[in-house]
């Protein structure tokens, strides 16, 4: 039987975080939109970036400043059926907010390739 994703952990420039459940990615792509006229239906393209949202535990080794500061990232979101996507030129778009113990960060990339885990359980 095959093994639907339950637990992620997250990875920021290598750091393992303590990420809550219900973290959150898209890995992006390409939107279409459609485009109707009498005569005929056409569509066009635009570029979604891949983005990653999560929420941490505050802890006194975690700095939330430094969450805030990257720009040019690398995070992981690895997922416990195996699968791994990686988003490399990460930027920190919001978040930092402090609230009963937690904090949440959403980050952007430029890119984001998907690691397939093993194929075993077939």
């Amino acid at each position: 039987m095959k093994q639907k994703t339950g637990i992620v952990k997250i990875r920021v420039n290598s750091q393992l975080v303590r990420s809550k459940k219900g973290a959150k990615l898209t890995v992006g792509g390409v939107k279409r939109e459609v485009d109707e006229d009498a005569y005929e239906a056409v569509y066009s393209e635009s570029k979604i970036a891949p983005r990653v949202e999560f929420t941490v535990q505050h802890t006194s080794d975690f700095s939330v400043q430094d969450f805030q500061s990257i720009t040019e990232g690398t995070i992981t979101f690895e997922c416990d059926n195996g699968v791994i996507f990686v988003l490399e030129g990460a930027v920190y778009l919001e978040g930092g907010e402090l609230s009963d113990g937690d904090v949440s960060f959403t980050f952007a990339a430029t890119t984001c390739t998907e690691q397939l885990g093993s194929t075993s359980n077939a």
